[in-house]
């Protein structure tokens, strides 16, 4: 629907809790997971962000935000 109404870029607001956590080394968004997504909000998001990423094309941007809180 975003891209017929001719928007150019789409951000997702995701979550932190697809990402694994990290206790020395910084990660980054591309690394694998560390743990299994325990419950079905992360594994819902996850497979959103997933979606959302996989539909960016040349005049179309996806990007996907993962904060750890939201107030």
């Amino acid at each position: 629907a975003a891209q017929r109404a001719g928007v150019k870029r789409l951000v997702f607001t995701s979550t932190a809790s697809v990402i694994s956590g990290s206790i020395k080394n910084p990660i980054r968004e591309n690394d694998p997971l560390l743990e299994p997504l325990d419950d079905d909000y992360a594994a819902s998001k996850f497979m959103a962000e997933q979606m959302v990423l996989k539909a960016s094309r040349p005049g179309f941007e996806t990007v996907a935000v993962n904060p750890p809180r939201v107030y």
